[in-house]
């Protein structure tokens, strides 16, 4: 097979897989496919004479073989918890979508996933750990479901594309430097059942102008709001 013929089938092969919901990792130079679910087609490149293999990769827990090039994935349903470190420096990862029965994100699960661009969470979680999404750099927007009562300290450190942060109902407690140095973020709304923002939670987020407190409100941390802020509104 000639150069041209191998990268053709490489495109029609890669362009199949991309219809499907499975998780798509490209590799070369083996497979390297971890202890979870998975499978696998492999093409030789005949100048270089390595495998290029494609692998569907579900995550099932704790103990779980994350392979490092990952760029989707798809959680187990009855999944409880996505465990501490599980994708941590995965810096492919695209894409999640967290499933009803996940209840905590643990510590650093995602952190340094920079380009990490979606993420869409259901209903159920309850808890996300320190540094859980710390330096996803490329996020741009998240939506936080109702069920949610802790964002735990640093869990969104360092998010500088952060744009849009929908926090809802539910919500109690915002930890230390939560949301520090999320330097793209423009205006935030607290919802009424948040009784705590801890120490610079949002310091350091230079393009904050807006933001709107509601009664229920308790502590407010030291430094909180270090940051450039032109308005703050709310509290009755």
């Amino acid at each position: 097979m000639d150069k041209d013929d191998s990268r053709e089938r490489l495109t029609d092969v890669l362009k199949e897989l991309s219809e499907l919901s499975y998780v798509k990792r490209l590799i070369r130079g083996g497979s390297g496919s971890g202890s979870c679910s998975s499978s696998s087609s492999g093409i030789d490149d005949d100048d270089t004479n390595k495998e290029i293999a494609l692998v569907f990769f579900e995550y099932t827990g704790d103990g779980c073989s994350v392979p490092k090039d990952v760029i989707s994935v798809r959680f187990n349903e009855g999944l409880q918890k996505i465990g501490s470190n599980a994708f941590y420096n995965r810096s492919s990862l695209e894409s999640i979508t967290t499933p009803s029965t996940v209840t905590e994100i643990g510590i650093h699960a995602f952190y340094g996933c920079i380009n990490l661009r979606e993420i869409a969470f259901n209903d159920g979680l309850q808890k996300i750990g320190m540094w859980a999404f710390g330096n996803c750099s490329t996020l741009e927007s998240i939506t936080l479901p109702s069920t949610l009562v802790e964002i735990g300290n640093n869990a969104f450190c360092g998010c500088t594309n952060l744009r849009e942060l929908t926090l809802n109902d539910g919500l109690r407690k915002i930890g230390d430097y939560a949301f520090y140095k999320c330097e793209s973020l423009g205006s935030i709304t607290l919802p009424p059942t948040v009784d705590e923002i801890g120490d610079c939670a949002f310091r350091c987020c230079s393009n904050l102008r807006e933001v709107t407190l509601n009664d229920g409100l308790q502590n407010i941390g030291n430094g909180a709001f270090y940051t450039s802020l032109d308005v703050i509104e709310g509290m009755g």
